[in-house]
């Protein structure tokens, strides 16, 4: 089990990297351009070769096993990583 300062840390950059997608959302609603543009990601959270392998593979189930043991993505946020391959 990890230590209460792992966890406090964890925590923080989970909360710095939602902050970072609420900036961009607000950004995107406030610049008065309204077109489609990738989100940015949570650092760490770069999709490997491996992953877009299985993906392509239709192997679905193993890429999104692979991407969250790799990034450390909660089970949504790896499938609509994978999903959006």
């Amino acid at each position: 089990m990890a230590s209460t300062d792992q966890q406090l840390l964890d925590l923080k950059q989970q909360v710095a990297a939602l902050q970072e997608k609420v900036n961009w959302m607000y950004d995107q609603l406030t610049s008065g351009e309204h077109h489609i543009a990738k989100m940015p990601s949570a650092p760490g959270s770069e999709i490997s070769p491996e992953v877009m392998d299985l993906a392509r593979q239709g192997k679905k189930l193993e890429a999104l096993t692979l991407y969250r043991s790799q990034s450390g993505a909660s089970l949504s946020e790896a499938k609509s990583a994978i999903d959006g391959l």
